[in-house]
């Protein structure tokens, strides 16, 4: 199954295999990230940006955040559960994502 990721779990990821700290260039890093944990880095289409654009935002929590939006749409137009640490993500099941709670 596939599964997309908060910016917070992919940080915490690389964070934790020490990714980050290995004085490679972007483009080095960034493929490196990719084969070492076996992920894929997806870009934001026009089809994301759509769903963006039709997104109802989360006014109660104050949930003003454009990157967050972004994923949020991204799941919801790819059909992948998005795992997340952020709580107003929940906010956003009843307009079709599928939130995996990662909040310890």
């Amino acid at each position: 199954m596939r599964y997309l990721i908060d910016t917070n779990i992919f940080l915490y990821l690389t964070t934790d295999v020490g990714l980050l700290d290995t004085g490679k260039n972007e483009t080095e890093m960034v493929l490196s990230i990719e084969k070492r944990l076996n992920i894929k880095i997806s870009p934001v289409k026009k089809e994301h940006l759509l769903t963006y654009a039709a997104l109802e935002i989360n006014k109660v929590q104050d949930h003003n955040d454009p990157s967050d939006h972004i994923i949020i749409s991204q799941a919801i137009t790819e059909k992948m559960p998005l795992i997340s640490s952020d709580q107003k993500f929940q906010f956003y099941t009843k307009q079709k994502l599928e939130f995996i709670n990662n909040f310890k």
